[in-house]
């Protein structure tokens, strides 16, 4: 049977296979004979995907013929500009000219989009267009600005209206939607197309062509960022629906067994995860990350966190940690937020995160008197919000530690413009008062904290010691951050009611729970070096600092030990029988005075 086209495309594949199966040489005349054919190809198979089956006059063996050619004629433009790892600079040009003629001769875009933006279709025909679409643009400006300019990356409102009335109308099931009705082909339905159809190999191949557009034209990188509904969607298929109940029933699993060991990431992360982290992190390293976090942002005050803003906060954590971790080697690897965009967006992108961190924990903090992140009512709007605040600190803990020339502008410009410092102090002075008041009631030993308790406490310590490094400016701003008491804090003897305190006083305070946290004494000595180096100010306001009260624990006082403390702060241990001796002796040797 031969095709719409007139061309049978699987003798045209198989002919070009035996002639140009060594090289590109005969591309150039076989596909100009081939563009207007290929065109009309695609067009059938779209005309065909358009409607419901019912309405089809094609008999099973029509259809299947159809779908074949299809594929052949995909496979065979994909051999066509898809370069060979042995292929030679020559060859990358003449691949350029290929792209160039499929794409502003043979105007293949065209159906090729509108095949993908459908519901209906053969996975292979989908997955093979997607690819086909992508190597189109890869590497080529010509080419790449053609397509940004011929379709818009989300759907106007007018199409989207028009799209919600006619499922009205008809009552169409989701997988018999006829989205030729819709005037425009565009990227977001694209997407979701392959989405709904449970393609993450075609999703993958469709935002890889994003991916290298934004490469090939790096002004486009803003119009991705701005696009709310687009950013969305992308945020949304991160992970499959199924890999997601799946994590959620091995989650189940863990819990009932009591187990503390799990590891489900490897099996969430696929082909369509790898792209869509790709294009965000380069998204991010342009400068783009406000854009992208606001650009999916709730209008409503009661929900300040969506789960699509978190999921992106993950994103940019996982580049953090590579971000650190290729530090180590090389110090002049680009920062991950902003880094390729210039130190202007770079700083920008520090002062949004610190913003960001603030005025999560002014939410938290409004909830609750006195907070620990894991210690809420377990709704999912706190777990949200307090998600987004743990990962805001992890990735400006990890990534202002790296030692180089942009990191240091950037701590200056957050203690400038910014009150990180402050309110991180302040967040742990709350910390402190809540554990000196669990103190109070037992041996600071039998503290205990979850493990999410003591990440957000190391996290806010490291923060603080990373953004006092060799910076005299804010190790001037901790010391000048008075941190008042949120609680009334009652020891055995006396009620302390928070004497003046600033942000030096809290760090201090910390390496007292070292027991209840593991690393928190390695974090708090580093910390504090940061704070005190180099600045005789901090160091002095250490130096006044003097021990108030001894700590008689239940077990000294078991053991016959009394720890009394002198003027000069000097700590001594006794018997406890022998003072009873000595309080003897002395009422004593009075009644002989007597």
């Amino acid at each position: 049977m031969e095709s719409t086209g007139r061309v049978v495309w699987t003798d045209v594949l198989e002919q070009f296979r035996k002639d140009c199966g060594d090289g590109k040489t005969a591309l150039v005349e076989y596909q100009k004979t081939l563009l207007q054919p290929f065109h009309d190809q695609l067009s059938s198979y779209v005309n065909e995907m358009c409607i419901r089956k019912e309405e089809s006059t094609l008999s099973s063996t029509d259809m299947k013929e159809l779908v074949v050619q299809t594929r052949a004629a995909l496979r065979f433009g994909l051999a066509c500009v898809t370069p060979q790892d042995d292929e030679t600079e020559s060859n990358y040009s003449l691949i350029s000219e290929l792209q160039d003629l499929a794409v502003v001769q043979g105007l293949w875009i065209m159906p090729l989009s509108q095949l993908l933006c459908q519901l209906r279709g053969d996975p292979k025909c989908r997955l093979l267009s997607a690819r086909l679409l992508c190597n189109l643009i890869t590497s080529n400006a010509t080419t790449a600005s053609i397509l940004a300019s011929t379709f818009p990356l989300s759907p106007s409102a007018e199409s989207v209206k028009m799209n919600i009335q006619q499922s009205l109308i008809t009552n169409q099931n989701q997988e018999d939607n006829n989205h030729d009705s819709m005037t425009e082909p565009n990227w977001v339905d694209m997407i979701v197309a392959a989405g709904k159809s449970k393609h993450r190999d075609a999703l993958a191949a469709l935002v890889a062509a994003l991916h290298n557009m934004i490469v090939a034209l790096t002004s486009f990188a803003d119009n991705v960022a701005h696009d709310s509904m687009l950013i969305s969607v992308l945020l949304r298929y991160f992970v499959s629906a199924e890999s997601v109940v799946e994590s959620l029933k091995l989650r189940t699993q863990h819990d009932a067994a009591d187990s503390h060991e799990t590891n489900t990431e490897a099996d969430n992360w696929d082909s369509a995860t790898d792209w869509i982290h790709l294009l965000l992190a380069k998204l991010a390293k342009l400068g783009c990350l406000p854009l992208l976090y606001r650009s999916v942002g709730s209008c409503s005050v009661n929900i300040p966190v969506l789960p699509e803003q978190i999921v992106l906060l993950h994103c940019m954590a996982r580049e953090a940690d590579s971000f650190v971790m290729g530090c180590s080697s090389n110090t002049e690897i680009s920062n991950p937020f902003g880094g390729d965009g210039g130190l202007e967006e770079t700083v920008e992108s520090y002062i949004f995160l610190a913003t960001l961190s603030t005025e999560l924990s002014s939410i938290i903090n409004h909830k609750k008197p006195i907070t620990i992140v894991g210690s809420t009512d377990g709704s999912f709007e706190n777990s949200l919000i307090e998600s987004g605040y743990v990962t805001v600190l992890d990735i400006l803990r990890s990534t202002l530690g790296v030692d180089n020339a942009v990191t240091g502008v950037i701590r200056q410009n957050l203690g400038k413009q910014t009150s990180l410092l402050q309110e991180c102090a302040k967040y742990l002075g709350n910390i402190t008062d809540m554990l000196a008041e669990q103190v109070s009631e037992k041996r600071a030993r039998d503290v205990r904290l979850t493990a999410t308790e003591q990440h957000l406490l190391t996290s806010l310590v490291c923060l603080i010691g990373n953004m006092c490094y060799k910076s005299k400016q804010n190790q001037d701003l901790l010391r000048w951050t008075v941190v008042p008491p949120k609680v009334e804090i009652k020891s055995n003897d006396r009620t302390d009611s928070g004497e003046a305190r600033n942000g030096l006083h809290t760090l201090l305070s910390c390496t007292a729970y070292a027991t209840s946290c593991f690393t928190l004494r390695e974090w708090g000595v580093i910390a504090i070096r940061n704070a005190l180096e180099a600045n005789l100010e901090n160091q002095a306001v250490v130096a006044e600092l003097v021990a108030q009260d001894p700590v008689q624990s239940a077990d000294l006082e078991h053991a016959g030990i009394r720890v009394t403390l002198d003027v000069k702060g000097q700590v001594t241990l006794s018997e406890i029988d022998a003072d009873k001796n000595k309080i003897t002796e002395t009422e004593a040797g009075d009644d002989d005075a007597c």
